[in-house]
């Protein structure tokens, strides 16, 4: 997959100045990186060695010819072994979610887990990417828009955030925009998601956990996120309204929340839900994804704008 020495290009690290800090593993969604999370090193450099994850095809990581949400899990294991990373926190925000998800079922060493808009993918990932592909096509009927255009930034912040500080929106949108990478990586990243269910196995999840989730995130619904919260047992959920999918970045006080929690105060509400590990869980689950695999059956190189014609916004 990754050779070793071109592993530096898949992640920055930023070493604290504290010799007893802990370590803390940040993995980005779709279509980021690394720099996603550098707003993150004023607040915690002083109690935590970072590492940025670079998804592939991201800044100058290299992008892959197939890739899934296991190969991403398999590149963040090869990083920390390789910055003898252990025991250590992971952050996961939205397809990232699905990976520190995978991390931890692999019970890979670690002390606690925040995960940001995201869910436990499957059935819910399908009912959340139906809505936000109904949303986008009812806001931008009768002409293309591109996945990394103005018209998609505007479903992942919060109207609240566009209206009452435009410039903010705007330098956002640049910033993200000058960043993102090509449409089919984004492409590519998306299908790491549309395989992804972890419904009758995030009650196995050992560790704490937190969920974050903006009240109007127009990519992973509230719903999907509490359900998540509710199947880990250790699991809180923290609600940050005026927030979208973007949260930390649009509402950066949830940044003392998240290191509150990191550092070992209660943060957020507890969510009880029966484990979703019974038989006829199961059952659908591999329902789903039998049904998933075959529709990607007809992804592949020599149809793939034939495929982004037919699910375009």
């Amino acid at each position: 997959m990754v050779k070793a020495t071109d592993l530096a290009q898949y992640y920055e690290y930023y070493e604290s100045p504290n010799k007893d800090a802990a370590n803390l593993v940040c993995i980005p969604g779709v279509g980021c990186g690394a720099w996603a999370f550098r707003p993150l090193i004023g607040l915690l450099i002083d109690h935590f060695n970072l590492t940025f994850i670079n998804l592939p095809g991201v800044g100058n990581a290299p992008a892959w010819d197939e890739m899934s949400v296991d190969s991403i899990a398999d590149l963040v294991e090869d990083i920390c072994e390789e910055l003898r990373v252990t025991n250590t926190a992971i952050l996961g925000h939205s397809m990232g979610g699905f990976v520190a998800q995978t991390l931890a079922n692999r019970g890979m060493d670690i002390s606690k887990m925040v995960l940001m808009s995201t869910s436990y993918g499957g059935t819910t990932f399908d009912r959340d990417s139906f809505n936000l592909m109904q949303k986008i096509a009812k806001k931008n009927w009768g002409r293309r828009a591109h996945v990394h255009s103005s018209v998609f930034y505007e479903f992942i912040i919060s109207e609240r955030t566009r209206k009452l500080q435009p410039h903010f929106f705007k330098v956002l949108r640049e910033n993200f925009g000058a960043k993102a990478p090509s449409e089919n990586i984004i492409w590519q990243h998306f299908f790491c998601g549309l395989i992804f269910s972890n419904m009758t196995k995030a009650c196995e999840i050992s560790q704490p956990c937190l969920v974050v989730q903006g009240a109007e995130d127009n990519v992973v619904s509230e719903k999907s996120a509490r359900l998540l919260a509710g199947q880990i047992p250790q699991g809180r959920y923290l609600k940050i309204e005026h927030a979208g999918h973007l949260v930390f970045l649009e509402k950066m006080d949830v940044l003392q929340r998240i290191k509150d929690y990191l550092l070992g105060d209660v943060v957020g509400e507890e969510v009880i839900d029966s484990p979703k590990n019974t038989f006829f869980a199961q059952a659908e689950e591999s329902s789903w994804l039998f049904k998933q695999n075959q529709l990607l059956q007809f992804y592949s190189p020599e149809n793939f704008d034939i495929f982004k014609w037919l699910t375009r916004f």
